[in-house]
């Protein structure tokens, strides 16, 4: 089983997390969101209070067409071009693979 790591930011630069990715074919796996920020001003932002209400849950991804769906029972988020969006938030995603 693969997994692939990313820093989750803002669209400004602000680091507000980290998202995870196991793979368990081409298509298909599992997701875990963790909300984190060394900086206070940065939990004040409505994107820090959106990533942590998406931590501890169960998401799956899964390939439709161009993008990736990351769903649980409750939430959809997009992945594509390295862009995450949830609700009315856009995150970039910066591919930490193999830099840890």
């Amino acid at each position: 089983m693969s997994v692939q790591s990313f820093a989750i930011n803002t669209i400004s630069g602000v680091h507000l997390g980290f998202l995870a990715m196991t793979q368990d074919d081409n298509l298909h796996g599992q997701v875990m969101i963790k909300a984190q920020t060394t900086d206070e001003n940065s939990q004040n932002l409505p994107e820090f209070v959106a990533l942590q209400s998406l931590e501890n849950r169960s998401f799956l991804w899964q390939v439709k067409g161009e993008k990736v769906l990351i769903v649980d029972d409750e939430v959809a988020l997009t992945l594509f071009n390295g862009i995450l969006s949830y609700q009315k938030y856009s995150f970039i995603l910066n591919d930490l693979t193999g830099a840890l």
